[in-house]
This record gives structure tokens, sequence and C-alpha cells, in this order.
């Protein structure tokens, strides 16, 4: 039994004296056949115990870009800016980065793609954009066009696109817009594409692409939308900065089972932006419905969404 096994480790162990006085006592193998490694019992020959494991520390946010040299994205050796370091501090190699892509550089330009899915360089990719303004921004875009739907799941290409986003004008983004339409439910749905999306909707809410994007994804199925952890996210953007038919189309889901959206977790927050974006006929008979009984006000009230 457990208790017999414990006993029988215990008697093959002591306490042994530590250098420092802080911490229970650590223990010294008597016996080859039964040892305590890791905090199980096992039974081995003659081996020496794993050493005390020391307290991990998180590395320093301040290092986070290193100093790893452009060469080690993938570009190609004959590269001028190949000798350049990525600093997150200093930024000098975003800095020169960002004069090549300014001027034209072939070979910068044909490395941003790569960089915007890779951890290190979507972080110095976002900041040469940065210091090189809209003429940086506009080669970035130039790169990012036919792999818009893969950037857009990614988790370090997704910010890419949102500063793209929010420093082009609307026409010289209107591809990722129309792209996106290809996947719409499945991006806006994604964690990290239904971001993209709520920035364009922001941004470029009144673009035909941007409509169109807005038109697919409420074409599949607007309740499941709103119910999703990310999805409604979506669903509250476009009630803000949507279209009228896309406020219709979003309340007429949310009337279809006002009650149980209005106690769910994540539906719960696209029913208080419609009450409080749509026009007062259709905000109106949401409210209706909510409070159509004392019971059911009651129970909103309650509830831990509903409330």
């Amino acid at each position: 039994s457990l208790p017999a096994i414990l006993l029988q480790a215990h008697a093959h162990f002591r306490p042994c004296p530590r250098a420092d006085t802080q911490g229970p006592p650590r223990f010294r193998a008597m016996s080859t056949s039964l040892v305590v490694k890791n905090t199980f019992i096992c039974a081995l020959d003659a081996e020496a115990l794993s050493p005390v494991r020391g307290v991990c520390r998180r590395r320093s946010s301040s290092d986070s870009l290193g100093s790893t040299t452009c060469g080690s994205f993938g570009q190609s050796d004959d590269d001028s800016w190949e000798g350049t370091t990525a600093s997150g501090d200093d930024g000098a190699g975003a800095s020169a980065f960002a004069e090549e892509l300014e001027a034209g550089g072939a070979g910068a330009a044909a490395a941003c793609a790569a960089l915007a899915f890779d951890p290190l360089g979507s972080c110095w990719l976002l900041r040469a954009m940065e210091l090189g303004g809209v003429g940086a921004a506009k080669v970035v875009s130039t790169a990012m066009a036919g792999g818009v739907c893969k950037a857009a799941r990614s988790a370090h290409a997704c910010a890419v696109l949102e500063s793209l986003i929010c420093m082009l004008s609307t026409d010289e983004v209107s591809f990722i817009a129309s792209e996106m339409c290809a996947a719409a439910m499945q991006i806006a749905t994604h964690v990290h594409g239904h971001a993209v999306v709520c920035r364009l909707l922001e941004y470029s809410g009144g673009a035909a692409p941007t409509l169109a994007l807005a038109d697919a994804v409420l074409a599949e199925d607007a309740a499941v939308l709103c119910c999703h952890k990310f999805g409604h996210h979506v669903a509250m953007s476009l009630l803000s900065n949507g279209l009228t038919r896309h406020r219709r189309a979003i309340v007429t889901a949310l009337f279809g089972r006002l009650p149980r959206f209005a106690r769910h977790r994540f539906a719960s927050s696209v029913v208080v932006q419609a009450l409080s974006q749509c026009a007062d006929e259709e905000g109106g008979v949401l409210a209706a419905q909510l409070v159509a009984t004392p019971v059911e006000i009651v129970g909103l009230a309650v509830h831990n969404f509903g409330v």
C-alpha cells in the first residue's frame, strides 16, 4: 500500500544539513534500491538524485528584440542592409530598414512578408513603419498583398495589418478587405483575425470592400457571430460602424432568442451595444421584449450577465 511504501522510503532517508538555514532539510539517499526523485518514488539502481531546480526568472522585456541581425530573417546575402542590427531601444536597425523601404530597396521590400510572420521581425517591422511613415507603410502593404488571409490568422502578422489600416488611406488598404472576403466568417471568429476586421470597420467602414466583407460575415449566421468568444467583438463593431442593414441583421438575430442572448456571456455585450447604438425603433423593440414581464426583469437583474 502507499503508506507502507512511504514508510519504507522514510526509513532509507535521513535529513542532511544545508549550507543555508532557509527552507526544509534536503534528503540524502541511503539505499540504491529506492529513491525519491522529483517528488516520485522510483525503484532504481545506483543513480544520483536530480539536482534541486533553481528559481526560474522571466527574461527581461528590455532585451526582447535582443541584437538579432537582419540576416537571421531569411533575406539574400547580397542585400545592402544585411549587417543592420535590430534593436528595440535605439531603433538604429529599424531606422536603416525604414530608409531602405522609403528608397525602394528591393532586398528590404522582399523581406517584409517574412518579417511580418516572425515574432521579433514583426516588432522590428512595426518600428520601421513608425519611423518611415506612410512611405515605408506603402512598401509593406505591397509586400503583404496576396497573403492577407494567412497574415490575419498569424499572431504576429495581424498586428502589421492593423498598423497598415491605421496608417494608410482607405483605397490603399482596400486589398485587405477584398482578400478576407474569401474567408470572412472564419477570420471574423479567429483569435487574431477578428481584430483586423474591427480595425477595417473603424477606419474604412464606408469603403465598398469593407462593406462587402461585412455582408459576407453576416451572410452565414449572425447569431453564431454574436455568441462567439471573438466574433461578438465584430458584431459590436458592426453595430457602431456598419450600415443600417448590418445593424438590422444583428438586431433580427438577437430578437429571435433575446432572453437567452441577454444572459449569454458574450452575446449580452452585443445586446447592450444594440440598445445604445441602434435607432429608436429597433432599440425600442429590443427593450420592449426585455421588460415584457416583471418576471423577465427580475430574472435579468439577478443574472451574472443579464444585469
